[in-house]
């Protein structure tokens, strides 16, 4: 049997203004909801989201994909880069 699930990638960048950059590196639509705001991608495109610093609670789901999911602290004077894409392993 095989399980696909989302995977994200972070990288941190320095500035003086918070900004998520998202990409959706899948063939699906992406839901992200950071907190309760919900944010929808297209295959292949990417987003710049801003936001304030503090704690968020994550989740990137696509269908039939199981979701990625946690919380990240954001904080001032960073920017943030999350790449999304789906892992196949078998069972």
């Amino acid at each position: 049997m095989k399980v696909e699930y989302l995977h994200r990638v972070v990288n941190l960048l320095h500035t003086s203004l918070i900004f998520k950059y998202i990409t959706n590196n899948t063939n699906l639509t992406l839901t992200l909801k950071l907190n309760s705001e919900l944010f929808t991608f297209n295959p292949n495109e990417k987003q710049i989201i801003s936001l304030l610093p503090g704690k968020y609670s994550y989740r990137a789901s696509a269908p039939v994909v199981i979701p990625n999911i946690g919380t990240e602290n954001m904080e001032s004077n960073m920017n943030y880069s999350w790449q999304f894409y789906i892992i196949t392993k078998r069972r």
